[in-house]
């Protein structure tokens, strides 16, 4: 089974520019124990494909991504927006049946797109 993207309905507004990851009839999520990374900060790149790993009997696929931190900026509006951080970052993957084992996690399917697109 090759791990491939998913795009949604592009008339789904809650999940516009995110993609979903699937391999074979399993779809994967990304877990971010202790929330760290935050998964609001993670966006992953497209152009290259899921990688597969082999752990314990389970197939997790990492693939690439950045890591997005926020600015400092004044709340709720602000003048112009200050420059954000981008770093590159491998985002783990593992199957949606699985998330959660490890203890109290966030969890997220559709994931925010980056790419030579954006």
């Amino acid at each position: 089974m090759t791990p491939r993207w998913s795009w949604p309905d592009r008339r789904i507004d809650a999940v516009r520019d995110c993609v979903a990851v699937e391999r074979g009839p399993l779809v994967y999520c990304a877990e971010s124990p202790g929330d760290e990374p935050p998964l609001a900060e993670i966006s992953v790149d497209t152009s290259v494909d899921p990688v597969e790993h082999a752990r314990g009997g389970v197939v997790e696929l990492s693939v690439a991504g950045h890591r997005t931190s926020p600015a400092a900026e004044s709340w709720p509006y602000g003048g112009s927006p200050a420059p954000r951080s981008v770093r590159p970052h491998r985002v783990r993957l593992v199957p949606y049946h699985q998330w959660g084992n490890r203890g109290p996690v966030s969890m997220r399917v559709w994931l925010p797109r980056s790419g030579p697109l954006d």
